[in-house]
Formats: structure tokens, sequence, C-alpha cells
């Protein structure tokens, strides 16, 4: 299909003169630097021929725009099938193994606001993706590579292996979950004991209580070095399948007798 045509149908650059360069690389899309008086933008425009990539359009805009609510890459500014516009970025790179080595801590800053943000659609499984490739491969009786078969037990026991990790790291992320609770719940329930029972003190007294304060704090962090040195550790020591006596949940200044 010609580009023209396809450039006239987006709202963002119908009717305006333009000046249109393709860019290097893209496997499923071909790439347009268009600049109008008021835009610069990318059009990507999809391949036709892409279609046995199983690659999800609707999907990849979600995650464009999930993307850049995150703050790690353009806006979206329009979409239509087949097509997606983002805003040009300047004096953008892509990364070599060298480049990565030397930028770990930006590397590492961009993928953790990327998990940070909103939710992206769907799931990447690249085993999943890797045997749909491969009946695809047999389905049109596609040349495969040579030695490519032989790779499958070794891919199988990187599955293995990648799917025991993140099991365990999701038991331990559940478990950080479920401290994170414990700890928010035990400060919440401390405050309001504190506030309901601590009268206000008299003037005269401030100075000394807070002498006496500072004393004790200072003794609370000296009995807190030592029970971390220990390895002991208080959530352990909390109940999580035994509620309030008579599965009630204990009320600061009621249930304590204040």
């Amino acid at each position: 299909m010609e580009l023209e045509p396809l450039l006239d149908s987006l709202a963002v650059l119908a009717g305006q003169e333009r000046e249109v360069t393709l860019l290097p690389g893209g496997l499923t899309n071909a790439n347009y630097r268009v600049t109008t008086a008021t835009r610069d933008v990318v059009v990507r425009v999809a391949s036709a021929s892409s279609g046995l990539l199983s690659i999800d359009r609707d999907q990849e805009v979600h995650n464009s725009r999930a993307a850049a609510k995150a703050g790690v890459a353009p806006e979206v500014v329009e979409h239509r099938p087949g097509l997606l516009v983002v805003q040009f970025v300047p004096d953008a790179l892509t990364y070599g193994d060298s480049d990565l080595a030397a930028n770990l801590a930006g590397v590492a800053d961009v993928v953790r606001r990327l998990h940070e943000g909103p939710a992206f659609a769907g799931r990447f499984d690249m085993f999943d993706i890797q045997r749909e490739y491969l009946a695809i491969m047999h389905t049109h009786r596609f040349r495969m590579p040579r030695g490519y078969l032989a790779l499958a037990p070794a891919a199988e026991r990187m599955e293995a292996a990648l799917s025991r990790r993140l099991d365990r790291l999701g038991r331990q992320v559940e478990g950080l979950d479920e401290d994170l609770a414990v700890l928010g719940e035990t400060l919440s329930l401390f405050i309001r004991f504190w506030m309901t029972v601590t009268p206000p003190l008299p003037e005269a007294a401030r100075d000394a209580a807070r002498a006496k304060g500072a004393e004790r704090f200072e003794g609370f962090l000296q009995s807190l070095g030592r029970k971390l040195a220990t390895g002991d550790r208080f959530l352990r020591e909390v109940s999580r399948d035994r509620p309030g006596e008579g599965g009630a949940d204990v009320v600061p200044g009621k249930d304590e007798g204040v």
C-alpha cells in the first residue's frame, strides 16, 4: 500500500505539508519519521506479512501507552489499524552489549519504573512463543535452521530452571506483602492505643519527659540491634492464622479495658 494515503488517514497529519524519512531497522514494522510545521512523530506501519508471528496489535498499543505513562517510552499520539503514531525521540540510541554494561544503573532505573507503572496487557512467555513458532514452521513446511531441533532439550532445561526460580520469587514477594501488612496493622494499633491512653503532659513535666523519651529510644535502638544480630524476627512470633478471641478484632480503648 502506498504511504501517502496512509499518512493522510491520520488526523494528526492529514492535509499538512510534511517531510518523511524512512528509519533503519524494524522487523515487523516499517518506521517513518514524519515532520510537519507542528509535529515531529514516528509512524509505524505494520507489515502485512507479520500475521504468522502472533503479534497482538491491540495489546501493542495498550502496552505502548502503559510504558509512556511510566515515563520510559514516547507518547502515543494516534492509533489506527496497522498504524501507530508516537512522538519522535531525538538522539535516541539502540544499546549494544557495551552500552548496557556502561549504563547498568540507568537501565535498571528504567526497568524499575516500567514495573512500577501501569500493567501490560497479555503475557509474554518466550517458551510458549517458541513452541508456537515451531508449530508454524511445521505447518507451513518452512525450512528449519540447521541444528535447531537439537537445542530443544537445552531449552526445556532453561524453562524448568526459570520456572522454579520465578515460583520461588513469587512466594517471597507474597511473604513480603504479608509482612508489610502485619507491620502496618501493628503500627496502626500501637498509635491508636497510645493516643487513647496517653494523657497530655503539663508544661512543667515536658522537659523531663523528653529526656526520658530520648533515653528509652536509645535503649530501644540497642535492643533492636541485638534482636537483628541474632536473626530472631518479631514477625516469626506472630500467628498468621488466629484472629482475636472469638474472631473479633481488638479495639484499643475498649478490648484492652481502657
